[in-house]
């Protein structure tokens, strides 16, 4: 029934107003376990459709019709019966505000697995589940069917639940939040092609799901290592807690190669500010930066020589920001896939009188950088576009930074 309930319209609907209250960082919690009667789920969504027809960025960009969304919204809330479905809705009218940092506070269900879509594939990369690894999965196996549907069905179905700036960026945003995970409590059936054939995994999904991996807690926000001679490379994981540090730590080693390759590419983003101070160390120039308008002036030992900078659809917020500074400086490559498509636009976080938070941008006008190029809505595109084959994936083979690599010896 919710498929048949959700599926997208091609245009957007919307009304309301009610109390509500702006907290700096929000309740995260369980759909399940809101206190809110069905008597309260018109109102709930009045709160929220009232704060964003006042404060959110890009109502009139990206061309949203709010009154129909409320009216299409408000239809799908009268014929819910549970709250899985009530939160389904208002999931399906945050998709449709199209905007990587317009979301709810919502707590997963899930397993400790991740995957890769590559070639429009899914393919194993993190498996941490009893089942799976009693079942015999391994890395590389690849998910063919879930829930019985076929794998790239089941993707486009979960399109109406994730909201992001790009396509690209919403079906990243299901690979990473959808596919072993879940709003409600949920059991799930896999049919993944291993070595030894078709293997059919049915987990439970009823644990807090866990995303330290996409965090990196606990771990250094960035780390280098020298790849040959004339090569070092520095991954930034995260623009959060120590990463200038971290970064200057790691660079204070590196600096004296010819070739520098910065990797972002697992970087979702945090603090524009900390992005601002490392690009200070990768510029030639004074300019400002695109986020805060602010003047980054080279440091004294800023890097004097080849600078790639490695990118992809995970690449966003304060990551997407700081590649954007670094592109529009003149001083760099990049090299991989289209960026996230949203640098933030100011995202502040809202809880309505019934204890549920949400985050929309406010900024208004929304930015668009010194050189004109649209801070959401639109990936930054690299130099040289290339991404992760299926066969070198399987082999443990970055195909980005082989390439990179090859592309420094012409």
């Amino acid at each position: 029934m919710l498929n048949s309930i959700f599926k997208k319209s091609p245009v957007i609907v919307l009304f309301f107003v009610v109390f509500i209250s702006q907290t700096s960082y929000g309740q995260w919690k369980f759909a399940d376990s809101i206190n809110m009667t069905s008597e309260n789920y018109s109102l709930n969504f009045k709160e929220i459709n009232d704060i964003v027809k006042k404060k959110y960025s890009h109502l009139k960009r990206k061309k949203i019709d709010l009154d129909a969304l409320l009216s299409n919204v408000n239809q799908k809330i009268s014929v819910s019966k549970t709250k899985e479905e009530y939160f389904q809705c208002l999931l399906y009218y945050f998709s449709e505000l199209k905007n990587s940092h317009s979301r709810l506070f919502l707590d997963d269900y899930g397993i400790n697995c991740s995957a890769k879509l590559i070639q429009n594939r899914l393919f194993l990369e993190r498996i941490e589940d009893d089942t799976f690894i009693e079942n015999g999965i391994q890395f590389g196996d690849e998910i063919v069917e879930i829930d019985h549907i076929q794998m790239s069905k089941w993707l486009e179905s979960q399109l109406n639940y994730t909201s992001s700036s790009t396509y690209e960026g919403d079906m990243n945003a299901v690979v990473l939040f959808k596919v072993f995970s879940s709003t409600f409590k949920d059991v799930r059936t896999y049919s993944i092609k291993t070595s030894s054939g078709i293997k059919q995994v049915k987990v439970n999904l009823v644990n807090p799901a866990d995303y330290s991996h996409l965090l990196f807690r606990n771990q250094r926000k960035a780390s280098g290592k020298i790849l040959n001679k004339e090569t070092a490379y520095i991954e930034i994981k995260s623009m959060t807690g120590k990463v200038v540090q971290d970064f200057i730590k790691v660079y204070d080693t590196l600096n004296n190669y010819p070739n520098l390759i910065i990797d972002i590419r697992r970087n979702s983003g945090g603090n524009s500010d900390y992005s601002e101070q490392i690009a200070s160390y990768l510029m030639h120039r004074r300019m400002r930066a695109c986020v805060s308008r602010k003047k980054i002036n080279p440091k004294p030992n800023s890097y004097k020589g080849n600078i790639y900078v490695l990118t992809d659809v995970f690449t966003g917020s304060a990551a997407e920001s700081f590649a954007l500074d670094l592109h529009e400086s003149g001083n760099v490559v990049l090299v991989g896939s289209q960026t996230n498509g949203d640098t933030g636009n100011l995202p502040k976080v809202f809880t309505t009188s019934f204890g549920l938070s949400f985050s929309i941008p406010t900024r208004k006008p929304a930015q668009i950088s010194f050189k004109e190029f649209p801070m959401e809505g639109i990936g930054i595109p690299p130099h040289y576009s290339i991404e992760q084959t299926i066969k070198d994936y399987i082999n443990n083979i970055d195909t980005v930074l082989e390439y990179t690599l090859n592309l420094i010896e012409k």
